[in-house]
């Protein structure tokens, strides 16, 4: 195990010699053993067996413009327990907050956490910011080939996207639907449909990507870029709801299609 692991399984849960364990490794892998040295900085696993989990569909990726505080902790560790397999933070006009590099360390760390509490072989990808502008120039090119919004003044923004860590994980598969969340009574996404009226469709999806606009909503001409990708507003509820509230909406929802048609079977059926 790694340092900080070891000092954790032998310090805080006070295992021992003997005790069986489950280490993965964020993708999908799971390795069943029984410890066989523990010290305080080192801990010894013998594994018995090595399994390979399948990524729960449909997988869901996150766009967010990231609230401030510790709100963005909480969005992360919920949404991770929840199965969220990619998180974007995403810069808009009226957004309030940029994920610096040690943030995105601590993100990195609540997730592995949050895996460990809800049991789960993946870990979420995760970026650093990125222009929503940059962000909806790179998903046109593999949907249309093209770029899509060349026409636009987006076009005419710089790009950092080739400098942005943990792009590639984000992109490494198309999003065979995408969602625009949005709580306008007016404009184009006043007629929003329910989530829940789209179910049947987003179960048969590999990969959805959404959209969690910042605490002042979007601007019209976001909204205008976003539905040009071809995505569906949808409405939470009634309600306004903050950032992360909407994050964890979208998870928990999500979740839920995953626990009801992707049940995952027993680790001794899947052995390599």
């Amino acid at each position: 195990m790694p340092a900080s692991e070891a000092g954790h399984a032998s310090r805080a849960r006070r295992l021992s010699v003997g005790e069986p364990v489950v280490l993965f490794d964020g993708r999908g892998g799971e390795g069943a053993g029984v410890i066989v040295r523990c010290a305080s900085q080192h801990v010894e696993v013998a594994v018995d067996k090595l399994v390979h989990q399948p990524r729960p569909r449909p997988a869901l990726t996150l766009a967010v413009a990231m609230p401030k505080g510790p709100r963005q902790d909480t969005l992360i560790a919920k949404c991770a327990e929840l199965g969220m397999a990619g998180l974007q933070p995403v810069l808009t006009e009226r957004s309030i907050c940029r994920a610096s590099e040690h943030k995105l360390d601590k993100w990195r760390k609540i997730t592995i956490e949050a895996a460990k509490q809800s049991q789960q072989a993946w870990l979420p990808a995760m970026a650093g910011n990125l222009e929503l502008a940059d962000f909806l120039r790179r998903l046109a090119r593999p949907r249309e080939g093209t770029e899509l919004l060349g026409s636009s003044s987006l076009s005419k923004r710089p790009s950092d996207a080739e400098v942005n860590p943990g792009i590639e994980d984000i992109w490494r598969e198309q999003f065979d639907r995408i969602l625009l969340a949005d709580t306008a009574t007016t404009g184009p996404t006043a007629a929003a449909a329910s989530i829940r009226g789209l179910l049947d469709d987003l179960e048969s999806c590999k990969n959805v990507l959404a959209f969690v606009g910042p605490e002042g909503g979007w601007t019209k001409d976001e909204i205008r870029w976003i539905l040009e990708t071809r995505a569906t507003p949808v409405s939470l509820g009634p309600n306004i709801l903050r950032i992360e509230t909407a994050a964890i909406a979208l998870a928990a929802f999500f979740h839920g299609l995953a626990s009801k048609d992707n049940a995952e079977p027993p680790l001794d059926e899947m052995e390599y």
